[in-house]
C-alpha cells in the first residue's frame, strides 16, 4: 500500500477524477499532475462533446478513442512533467 499514490481533481463543474499510481520510489510535483489531469480533462470534453454520447454518471466511459487517449498520457512523459528534475527521488 505504501506504493501507491492517490491524487484527486474535480473540475468547476464539480466532476471529479481521481488517478492511483504506483510510485515505488518517486515523487511527482503537484504541478505535474495537475497538468495530466488537465489532459484526462480534456480528454473527456472531446468525448462527452460528442453529440451521440449519453452522459450518464452511473456508468463507465465505454469508448476504444477515450481508452487511448488516457493510455497515451499514462505512457506519456506527463507524469514525469517532461523532464528529469520534476521528479524528486524519494528515501
Amino acid at each position: 500500500m505504501e506504493d501507491l499514490a492517490v491524487y484527486g481533481y474535480m473540475t468547476n463543474t464539480k466532476i471529479k477524477f481521481i488517478t492511483v499510481l504506483n510510485m515505488p520510489d518517486v515523487t511527482i510535483k503537484d504541478l505535474d499532475m495537475k497538468n495530466v489531469f488537465r489532459r484526462i480533462h480534456a480528454a473527456y470534453m472531446n468525448h462527452a462533446c460528442n453529440p451521440f454520447y449519453e452522459i450518464d454518471s452511473q456508468k463507465m466511459i465505454k469508448s476504444k478513442r477515450f481508452e487511448e487517449e488516457i493510455d497515451a498520457i499514462g505512457r506519456s512523459r506527463a507524469l514525469e512533467g517532461g523532464n528529469r528534475n520534476s521528479i524528486v527521488q524519494g528515501p
